[in-house]
């Protein structure tokens, strides 16, 4: 229509998807968008790694992932789910019991001082190798209110060790 107004330019096409990779493979799952590219283990030790002492509890790495990461603001039951487990079972974390004297609700989780580097150059986009721990006798305090460290008691014989 002809008239003294001007229309508004139209609205820009939306972005493309982009080509496959060079190799051809698709992923899987469709990326999320917002969602940042990093494992729960570089999530949480990124938040170890920024702590002052280096040691934080489980809510302090989901307060580190949560004011970091706006995407982890919603949903929260799913990937705190997926923090605690991979806490638990990757040996590059070390639960370590609160102090006598420092109350607060739970332990404080701590990164191995062997599995410190396991980030090629700093980065937490890629880890050199799964970490496993090899020696269990240098964390005394993390064993000590485990049962699964006491000696069998008298009169029941130990498990045989390998030579």
């Amino acid at each position: 229509p002809r008239g003294g107004g001007s229309s508004p330019p139209p609205p820009p096409p939306p972005p493309e998807e982009p080509p496959p990779p060079a190799g051809g493979r698709r992923r899987k799952r469709p990326v999320q968008r917002g969602k940042p590219p990093y494992s729960y283990i570089a999530l949480i030790a990124m938040a170890i790694a920024n702590a002052a002492e280096r040691k934080l509890t489980l809510g302090g790495i989901y307060k580190f992932i949560t004011e970091r990461f706006p995407f982890y603001r919603e949903n929260p039951k799913k990937w705190q789910n997926s923090i605690r487990h991979n806490l638990t079972l990757n040996d590059c974390f070390v639960k370590i019991p609160r102090e006598p004297g420092h109350p607060g609700k739970g332990n404080y989780w701590t990164l191995d001082p062997a599995a410190e580097d396991m980030f090629d150059n700093g980065s937490f986009l890629r880890r050199r190798k799964r970490f496993k721990r090899t020696d269990i006798t240098t964390y005394p305090g993390y064993m000590q209110n485990s049962s699964a460290f006491t000696p069998p008691p008298a009169g029941r014989p130990a498990a045989p060790t390998a030579p």
